[in-house]
């Protein structure tokens, strides 16, 4: 997967259980977002959306347009964050060792390979990850970091806490 950009086999995603972890096919949503309700902001309705989750692997990134290409089950997804989403992400967390050195805590989580668990909505062709306050997700992302034998998801929220 890594040096292709594609499973020549199936998916190692394919055998989840998508029920458990409210994952729903992207190509099969409406392109414009179900609108399940409103609230106010700074005096202003706006329309809340209904929040879904998609999982997949990462195939590229973008950090110029904030948006990661994301490989479904079911095919490519453009995934575009908000600026400050995409960095707190992206970045790599290191420690300075007291030789002056820095050691890697955390590589981005949009490298290639990695399993993603996002939740947001579609907007015609692109997945935008979002939440509200009152949403059963606490994060946008969650990396998904192994599967069990029997489908079960091994999932990280948090990204490393460094102490300096």
């Amino acid at each position: 997967m890594d040096a292709l950009c594609f499973y020549y086999t199936e998916h190692e995603l394919s055998n989840i259980n998508n029920d458990k972890y409210n994952i729903v096919n992207f190509f099969k949503m409406p392109t414009e977002p179900k609108i399940v309700d409103t609230y106010i902001r700074k005096g202003v309705k706006r329309p809340k959306f209904e929040i879904v989750r998609i999982i997949g692997t990462v195939l590229d990134k973008n950090k110029h347009k904030h948006s990661i290409s994301l490989l479904t089950v079911d095919g490519a997804v453009n995934v575009k964050y908000y600026d400050g989403a995409f960095y707190h992400y992206d970045r790599q967390i290191s420690q300075k060792n007291k030789d002056g050195s820095k050691t890697v805590l955390e590589k981005s989580w949009f490298t290639r390979g990695n399993c993603l668990l996002l939740c947001g909505f579609r907007r015609g062709n692109t997945f935008k990850p979002y939440r509200y306050v009152d949403t059963i997700y606490n994060h946008t992302t969650t990396l998904v970091e192994g599967i069990t034998l029997d489908g079960e998801l091994l999932l990280n929220t948090e990204r490393v806490q460094v102490n300096e």
